[in-house]
């Protein structure tokens, strides 16, 4: 298995010149909550995609991680292909994660890649069911249960935006299959970027079949896109890492 770290957001909702992945959760980088997570997961030496002027996370991470660059912020597609070279007849299995989820555990992934081999899909998608899921693409099953496609917020139908399952951002793709859809994803009318989500459709589309794992806990997927973002993610660690390191009261 190889893995793909997407950290070249600058994160100007941060409001900070600092790469977002770079801030801190509970005093350690988000990026590296994530590289720390692949590692223990037995994933070697991940591949990072980081944008220009990014050369700290280099030396964060060092010489434990490979790197790719890329160069304009065309989308979460066009940061993929960026590790195509890398990648070169590879045929295993890519996990694709983003740089700004620290709340991943290792738990979590180890659970939905033998999901996703067990499954035997193309792909699949680590979802979760959110009480609010505004803002996130949702997850559009079939009747069988595989996924049909992921439904972006500014795209949904009045009934789709009721759907409370929605996608993660991490993503479990057959590699060859992954960077052959890719090559077919087109940029979008208005911002021009290339989505990894569109890999999704074309896959279903030619008639592969797409897989959902729905993680156990919502809150291992928040993301962080704001200064608010990150105080709810900080909170959200430092009470694992007190309850983690509570130890039962003799007296009691």
């Amino acid at each position: 298995m190889a893995s793909l770290i997407l950290a070249a957001g600058k994160g100007v909702r941060m409001k900070s010149k600092l790469p977002k992945v770079l801030h801190q959760v509970c005093g350690k980088p988000m990026v590296k909550h994530v590289f720390d997570t692949i590692c223990q997961i037995g994933i070697e030496r991940p591949i990072v995609v980081i944008g220009p002027g990014h050369q700290a996370i280099r030396g964060l991470l060092s010489s434990q991680a490979q790197y790719v660059q890329q160069q304009e912020p065309l989308g979460t597609g066009h940061a993929v292909m960026q590790a195509e070279g890398l990648l070169a007849g590879f045929s295993g299995d890519i996990l694709i994660l983003c740089g700004d989820t620290p709340l991943l555990r290792a738990q979590t992934l180890r659970k939905f890649i033998l999901e996703h081999r067990r499954r035997g899909g193309v792909a699949t998608i680590l979802s979760a069911v959110m009480e609010d899921p505004t803002g996130y693409g949702r997850i559009i099953r079939a009747p069988d249960g595989s996924v049909q496609k992921i439904a972006e917020e500014r795209d949904t139908s009045i009934s789709e935006k009721g759907i409370s399952e929605v996608n993660t951002g991490t993503y479990c793709f057959k590699g060859r299959m992954l960077f052959k859809a890719l090559h077919r994803v087109r940029p979008d009318d208005v911002t021009r970027e290339y989505y990894l989500t569109d890999a999704i459709g074309i896959l279903t589309g030619d008639g592969h079949r797409v897989e959902a794992h729905v993680v156990d806990d919502p809150a291992e997927a928040v993301g962080v896109n704001s200064r608010q973002d990150l105080a709810v993610v900080e909170k959200l660690l430092c009470e694992r890492m007190k309850t983690a390191t509570k130890t039962p009261n003799p007296a009691g």
